[in-house]
């Protein structure tokens, strides 16, 4: 199970974007592999902005996540 929260923030003159998830182990840690599902509960933080250009035609988005699992062996 994920749950996300974002926001926008439009006072400067980029758009700066946050965000968090949470994720919850739900693999038992025997069976759970990197590629499917975490072993344990995870947390990641995204920041992000983007911009604008030929006259709103192009635009070009970027974004940062750092993931940091909360991972304890049986």
């Amino acid at each position: 199970h994920t749950f996300r929260v974002a926001g926008e923030w439009l006072e400067t003159g980029i758009p700066v974007r946050v965000g968090y998830a949470y994720t919850t182990q739900v693999t038992p840690n025997y069976l759970a592999r990197a590629q499917f599902v975490p072993p344990g509960p995870a947390h990641a933080i995204t920041l992000g902005t983007g911009l604008d250009f030929m006259e709103q035609a192009l635009r070009a988005d970027a974004g940062l996540d750092y993931t940091c699992l909360l991972y304890t062996s049986d």
